[in-house]
């Protein structure tokens, strides 16, 4: 029975593999955000089967110009669509 119920999961990666993922990352020249949200969509495609993916990932809006002097907490969430089909 599908329930839609999200569930969070937090973990700490050690040092050595750590730097090891922020080698390969720069080694291929993206972001350690980048590399994990791609090895996360693999593993979600593994489990799921779907080749059409969307998952969300929180962004800020302090960088923009209209936020200056604006006081408190500015996030947004942004849906991503992934085609893993290749």
């Amino acid at each position: 029975v599908l329930d839609y119920a999200g569930r969070r999961a937090e973990f700490r990666i050690a040092r050595g593999p750590l730097d090891a993922l922020r080698g390969m990352a720069a080694g291929r020249k993206v972001t350690l955000h980048a590399l994990t949200l791609a090895a996360f969509a693999a593993w979600l495609h593994g489990r799921t089967g779907q080749e059409d993916l969307v998952v969300c990932t929180p962004v800020s809006g302090r960088h923009r110009p209209a936020t200056r002097g604006v006081v408190g907490y500015l996030n947004a969430v942004v849906p991503l669509r992934l085609d893993l089909s290749g």
